[in-house]
């Protein structure tokens, strides 16, 4: 069984279509708000609050816990209810939430507690339901125009009208304007635009999205051997690997005989496949686990930093680059 562990997720994607929704925002907005600069802080009884660029107090720290400010709104916890406020510290609608996420797009992904279970909803800056809170799963924020709820159901996309727009087996995140989906009539994985319309027919067991123009795609599923395709659907690294990953930096995370190594565009190995996981490679270099213990190496493949412990290594990771890290672990045929 394949797994990935996503450790840190914080995506960021840039939409250039022109749509308006919500009244006052578009996803091509370029407008600030003065708030979304404002810093959060802690009094010493743990007590949050917000403060200007300036250091001036603007919402009391009366809050049990706050997060940031986004498009002119925030959001504070009081007991377990998350609650909008707007710049000047005021509430905004009467909804409260179980869990929350920044606005993008002028729309805000929510998690709200129910007898049902904890329920996925989209909310918009009046803190009203864009899409109401009646699906499990996970959802994702707004970008280019549309939101996605995923659940062992499928991977359903939401507009900035809260309209189903299309619903997948399973999809990917859109990536150089295409996204890997699997198509609930074939079972089997393709590409669609950033507007849904089907780019490369769905004929892969599996797929992830594209980056530096290749993307990884399952070609044979009962030998597990993974290729990467351009964007014309031509293979342009055969297939070879049991797992692999998307390119970064010029160098993508892949599985052989059990262990992870990198490959290049060119298809050639530059970095033995002798790792129990590795990550992408961001700022010239990656993380990979040894067995006894995890290190960075640049893109030869030297150790660039001491042996340590897994959860010093990924906090020192987080730190420096912000960025989501993918460990891939081969897959056990046992």
């Amino acid at each position: 069984m394949i797994k990935i562990y996503y450790l840190l997720i914080a995506v960021c994607l840039i939409a250039s279509v022109q749509l308006s929704y919500g009244g006052d925002i578009s996803y091509s907005d370029t407008r600030t708000w003065p708030s979304d600069q404002w810093k959060v802080f802690y009094t010493a009884d743990t007590r949050g609050g917000f403060k200007d660029q300036n250091g001036n107090v603007v919402v009391p720290a009366k809050y049990d816990e706050v997060l940031d400010f986004s498009q002119g709104r925030g959001f504070v916890l009081l007991g377990d209810k998350w609650h909008l406020i707007n710049e000047s510290g005021e509430f905004v609608g009467s909804n409260t939430f179980y869990d929350v996420r920044l606005f993008h797009e002028g729309i805000a992904a929510v998690y709200v507690k129910s007898e049902d279970g904890i329920l996925c909803a989209y909310i918009d800056r009046d803190g009203q339901y864009i899409v109401k809170p009646m699906y499990k799963g996970i959802v994702d924020d707004y970008y280019g125009g549309y939101g996605r709820i995923k659940n062992p159901s499928g991977a359903m996309f939401f507009n900035h009208d809260g309209d189903l727009v299309v619903k997948y087996l399973d999809s990917g995140v859109l990536r150089e304007g295409l996204r890997a989906v699997k198509m609930q009539d074939s079972n089997l994985w393709g590409f669609v635009d950033e507007h849904f319309q089907l780019v490369i027919e769905p004929k892969y067991y599996d797929a992830k999205g594209f980056s530096d123009g290749y993307a990884p795609v399952l070609v044979d599923n009962d030998e597990r051997k993974w290729a990467y395709i351009d964007k014309d659907a031509n293979i342009v690294i055969k297939p070879q690997f049991e797992e692999a990953d998307i390119f970064s930096e010029d160098l993508a995370a892949v599985v052989m005989q059990g262990k992870v190594g990198y490959v290049n565009k060119r298809g050639i190995i530059d970095i033995s496949c002798k790792y129990n996981h590795g990550s992408k490679f961001v700022n010239d270099r990656a993380l990979v686990d040894l067995g006894t213990a995890w290190v960075w190496i640049d893109k030869n493949g030297n150790h660039i930093t001491k042996q340590g412990v897994l959860s010093q290594v990924l906090q020192g990771y987080s730190a420096m680059y912000g960025e989501y890290f993918v460990s891939i672990i081969p897959p056990n045929n046992n």
